[in-house]
């Protein structure tokens, strides 16, 4: 059965009478491809080579991809140049580096790290740093909790970094904004967080609008994890984006849409905005006629409100110029094998798999 080692997702299907459905595969725990899907569905390698990585995103002139990559014992923020097929290591610190977002001028990158927590036999704390993209300079750290902070956002003037904290009392991600004051003549100081969004049910993945005026994020508040929009700074109101389990939303640069994450794949919004009211169109099928408009991942991608953490890691990322993402979700590794070469054409059932689990393991009264 195709399935993946790092999440436990597997590619089948049980009905209520008892038939199995699966694709047939290898599993897959020594990562995947990264490709590209565009929007007319076709898709094409973008980093043939596999690794276990996640949490994806462009620098702003879309010629590397920041990521990062675990080796199963610990996690490190990496760049690639794709146009020249070149791979770097960006951190070193023995503890876990993860989820690099840029600055909106390209130079840094803000990740979160766990290096800080030297508590042992616990599970540790993330903090956010930044560092150089060309590696010169040391490391300069940006926030301070006992509980875990994860980069989210830049603003587009540079200022503001959103970013998601653990809050003690409810357990629930806030979001949180970091504003940051100098200059790269000057340095720079972190500032004092505000709290934009604290809520029962929480929130998280909030991304800044390409024109900073508003704020978009997920929620379970109405049970699943949907898209909703904020003005930002606020205050305002809110408008729900998603019509059904959504999540990780990305706007485009090039125009008013809206892209997220659905179990069927990525779904966009087209928005038009006045003043402080935020109007968005029916989600449509980011990529028609291509894999997702056939079902490829759907169910493996549970938006519940149980997989916050799976929700965190961003297996899509889209580019500046608004027409192609990378893409290599584990929970959509079908699409990379194909993309790689992998051909799945077929499924196989078997039938009265309930029979053969009684039969396995018949039921005894006690």
């Amino acid at each position: 059965m195709t399935a993946n080692a790092a999440s436990g997702g597997g590619q089948f299907a049980v009905s209520e009478t008892g038939t199995l459905v699966f694709t047939p595969g290898q599993g897959i725990s020594g990562g995947t491809p990264i490709v590209w899907l565009n929007r007319d569905g076709t898709s094409a390698p973008l980093r043939p080579t596999s690794a276990r990585f996640s949490n994806l995103q462009f620098s702003p002139d879309g010629q590397r991809l920041a990521m990062d990559i675990t080796d199963g014992k610990q996690s490190d923020v990496w760049m690639y140049e794709w146009a020249r097929d070149r791979l770097t290591r960006l951190t070193f610190d023995p503890a876990d580096d993860i989820k690099p977002i840029w600055t909106p001028d390209g130079r840094r990158l803000v990740f979160a790290s766990s290096r800080a927590d030297k508590r042992p036999g616990t599970i540790r704390a993330l903090s956010l740093y930044w560092q150089r993209a060309d590696s010169t300079g040391g490391v300069q750290r940006l926030t301070t909790s006992t509980l875990s902070h994860l980069p989210a956002s830049w603003h587009p003037s540079g200022r503001f970094l959103a970013y998601t904290a653990i809050n003690a009392n409810t357990g629930k991600q806030d979001i949180m904004i970091l504003p940051m004051q100098g200059d790269e003549a000057s340095g720079w100081t972190p500032g004092t967080p505000t709290t934009f969004l604290a809520t029962p049910f929480g929130g998280a993945e909030p991304a800044f609008s390409p024109d900073g005026k508003w704020i978009a994020y997920q929620s379970n508040e109405s049970g699943p994890f949907e898209v909703y929009v904020r003005p930002f700074p606020g205050p305002g109101g809110q408008w729900k984006i998603s019509t059904t389990a959504a999540a990780v939303p990305m706007w485009s640069r090039t125009r008013h849409e809206l892209m997220f994450v659905t179990p069927d794949g990525p779904l966009f919004a087209p928005y038009t905005t006045s003043g402080d009211s935020f109007r968005a169109e029916k989600p449509r099928a980011w990529a028609t006629g291509g894999p997702f408009s056939q079902g490829v991942g759907r169910g493996s991608l549970t938006l519940s409100t149980g997989n916050a953490s799976l929700l965190s890691q961003r297996f899509f990322a889209m580019h500046p110029d608004g027409e192609r993402l990378a893409i290599g979700a584990i929970a959509l590794a079908p699409v990379a094998q194909t993309a790689a070469g992998a051909k799945q054409d077929h499924v196989t059932f078997i039938f009265n798999f309930f029979d053969e689990l009684l039969r396995i393991a018949p039921v005894t009264k006690r």
